[in-house]
């Protein structure tokens, strides 16, 4: 029998990451500590990653040039109740 395809699902170009054992775990944790979901956390994650990165060298080897939509050129947002998780005590 065939499934019917749902199209919102076929036009989303999300993807599900196969993460290793202790990336996993890893994100798991901080998933607990953030109180959101593992999606969520992973999101917050490489949002944060542009912050840490240089945006020239970045834009240097980009091979899309979706500038509108990166980052790296708008600048990334980690939402507040994140910061005070970013540093040790």
């Amino acid at each position: 029998m065939k499934m019917p395809v749902n199209k919102e699902r076929r036009n989303n170009k999300r993807c599900c990451p196969e993460l290793s054992g202790i990336t996993e775990v890893t994100v798991r944790r901080l998933a607990w500590i953030m109180n959101v979901s593992m999606g969520k956390a992973l999101e917050i994650i490489v949002r944060s990653v542009p912050m840490l990165l240089s945006s020239e060298k970045i834009c240097t080897i980009c091979k899309d040039k979706k500038c509108l939509v990166c980052a790296f050129k708008s600048g990334s947002v980690i939402p507040q109740k994140i910061i005070p998780l970013l540093y040790k005590p």
